[in-house]
């Protein structure tokens, strides 16, 4: 198993307007980025880690260096044209093989969600933005995205896998505690405030 981290991170300019940063690095907490907050988490499954970036990714590279972070980077060379996971997973389809997790590198994470993930036994996984998918379920996944209109990574991708896959063992839970840190979740959204004004998000 391997992890797959999507921080190419040109997306949603409708949240950060004309913020700088790719979200990852963004501070939470104190002194600590996103991405720190990832890596405490991970670093206890010692699993290879491989993150995909585009937008600023030698920042992203350069915080993992100086933080000691092992990580394979893969550049996604279109992240400035066109961003969804559909277009993500099709231009880097090499990176996506054999049993991986997929994290999204704006999601706060707790040891329990990845636990789960690597316990439970299914072909594809998901707890909101965490994803499970074993060598089998992820060419399901890019069979159901090469063949449909979808652009993400989503509830409605496991009623395409069930429709074309019939076969596979399809798991999906949502907890809102696993969306984000629960104690993390305000103070995320403060963050985000700050380079968006005062609307809620």
């Amino acid at each position: 198993m391997k992890v797959i981290l999507l921080a190419s991170g040109y997306t949603k300019r409708e949240y950060f307007g004309n913020y700088l940063l790719p979200k990852c690095l963004m501070v939470v907490d104190g002194n600590e980025t996103i991405l720190d907050k990832q890596m405490a988490v991970l670093r206890d499954f010692n699993l290879p880690i491989t993150m995909i970036i585009g937008y600023e990714g030698q920042m992203i590279i350069d915080h993992c260096k100086e933080m000691g972070y092992d990580v394979d980077f893969v550049w996604d060379k279109n992240y400035h044209k066109q961003y969804s996971n559909v277009r993500l997973i099709n231009d880097n389809s090499s990176v996506f093989v054999g049993d991986i997790l997929v994290l999204f590198s704006d999601t706060l994470f707790n040891t329990d969600a990845i636990e789960w993930l690597l316990l439970v036994d299914a072909d594809v996984a998901k707890i909101y933005n965490l994803y499970k998918m074993t060598g089998i379920g992820i060419e399901a996944v890019k069979d159901v995205l090469r063949n449909s209109n979808l652009e993400s990574l989503d509830s409605q991708m496991f009623f395409k896998i069930e429709e074309r896959h019939p076969n596979l063992k399809l798991t999906r839970v949502s907890p809102p505690i696993w969306q984000f840190d629960v104690d993390r979740t305000e103070e995320l959204n403060i963050a985000r405030r700050k380079y968006t004004g005062d609307r809620k998000l």
